[in-house]
């Protein structure tokens, strides 16, 4: 017996959806990225205030992340590939002291350096980051609103940390970075697709949240500022 199919009608056929080689080439880059700021987060230190200001601050580890998140379709996608990049970032970083500046690896992950607990919170706020970037480019606006509202309150917190509590004395060089990294970011959210409207409102409310929550992480887990 066979299967006849009528004059004109539509035949559909499953096959394997070919991986877009757009998406091959923002993960090569992503995976470059983050080699090189791993790399960048110790030979950075050495470019004065700028690169200390730079470097030192969450924004661009976690804004990696989030555009690596942007990469999946799916949240559990978005969080390993959020958490993948920022491990990769700071195993970057170790390796790159541990090679080039020759500093053991006892030193690195259980001495000064607390190699294995920043590996540990990476890819746990590595992937919180990853999801939230899925989430940005998602089909609920709303979501996509909140989603970039949290990665712009991330140079706003980061500020203001450097400002209050980092004990510089150039408090010009803080200012001056992070409304640049403020407003990069801005200008990507809107380009993006985020409503102005939306991140007026909600970069105060998403910035006051993580101010609170980034005070507990550093005191509780890093052991800094444990004045608060």
């Amino acid at each position: 017996m066979t299967n006849e199919v009528a004059p004109g009608a539509v035949v559909e056929v499953n096959q394997p959806r070919p991986v877009r080689r757009s998406v091959i080439f923002e993960s090569v880059a992503c995976l470059l990225a983050a080699a090189a700021l791993g790399i960048l987060g110790d030979e950075g230190l050495r470019w004065g205030s700028f690169g200390v200001c730079l470097f030192t601050a969450a924004t661009l580890w976690l804004a990696l992340s989030f555009g690596a998140g942007r990469l999946g379709g799916r949240w559990w996608l978005s969080a390993v590939l959020g958490s993948g990049a920022l491990v990769a970032s700071l195993a970057s970083y170790y390796l790159w002291l541990g090679v080039v500046h020759d500093v053991p690896w006892s030193t690195l992950m259980d001495g000064g350096y607390r190699g294995r607990t920043f590996l540990a919170a990476g890819a746990a706020i590595g992937a919180i980051s990853g999801i939230l970037g899925g989430v940005s480019g998602g089909s609920s606006r709303l979501a996509a609103d909140m989603a970039w509202c949290g990665l712009v309150a991330v140079p706003v917190v980061d500020g203001l940390l450097q400002y209050r509590y980092s004990g510089r004395d150039d408090e010009l060089v803080v200012v001056a970075v992070f409304v640049a990294l403020v407003a990069v970011a801005v200008a990507w959210a809107l380009r993006s697709g985020a409503r102005a409207w939306a991140l007026l409102l909600g970069v105060p409310v998403a910035s006051a949240v993580l101010y609170a929550g980034e005070l507990v992480v550093l005191r509780e887990v890093f052991g800094r500022f444990t004045w608060l």
